[in-house]
């Protein structure tokens, strides 16, 4: 009985992990042109936060930003209002979903309620690139709330005003 019990038990357990096929997520190595923006990240106040976009998973893909910001923020541990886990507060999903398209008139008050110092636009992320990092700049500078601070290659670097 007690073999059998076994064999029936592993049966059910491979039979069970079979059908379920593995998460899949695209790990980016450590690009070595983006260094000197996580060591800037290194040399900010420890409480400093930082929003990074793109937010969330891409549509259609594997792609989770999220974890990719978490994994390279190995480097300094900076705070991240954008980290990873198995729990989202409800305004955390209104807010990555209200960023796929970014309107600093219409979303800084959703980011400003996570305390966010820093945004930090990731242009190399986007499919689009080109036409998307003109429209963010420009939206960006055009805002009185929003002051440019700093750029490495396609990583811009926004300092959130509080009034």
């Amino acid at each position: 009985k007690r073999i059998l019990i076994i064999f029936v038990s592993i049966t059910l357990l491979f039979t069970e992990f079979s059908f379920t096929p593995p998460a899949v997520f695209i790990n980016q190595p450590a690009d070595l042109s983006s260094r000197p923006f996580y060591e800037w990240i290194a040399d900010q106040p420890e409480d400093t936060i930082f929003l990074n976009l793109p937010v969330g998973i891409e549509d259609g893909t594997f792609i989770n930003y999220d974890i990719i910001y978490v994994f390279h923020s190995r480097y300094s541990f900076p705070r991240i209002v954008n980290g990873y886990s198995g729990y989202f507060s409800p305004g955390y999903v209104k807010m990555f979903t209200d960023l796929r398209e970014f309107d600093p008139d219409e979303d800084l008050d959703s980011i400003k309620k996570f305390a966010a110092n820093y945004l930090v636009f990731h242009f190399d992320s986007y499919k689009n690139k080109d036409e998307i990092m003109e429209d963010y700049i420009s939206k960006s500078d055009a805002n009185e709330q929003l002051k440019f601070v700093k750029n490495f290659g396609d990583i811009y670097i926004y300092k959130v005003i509080y009034d």
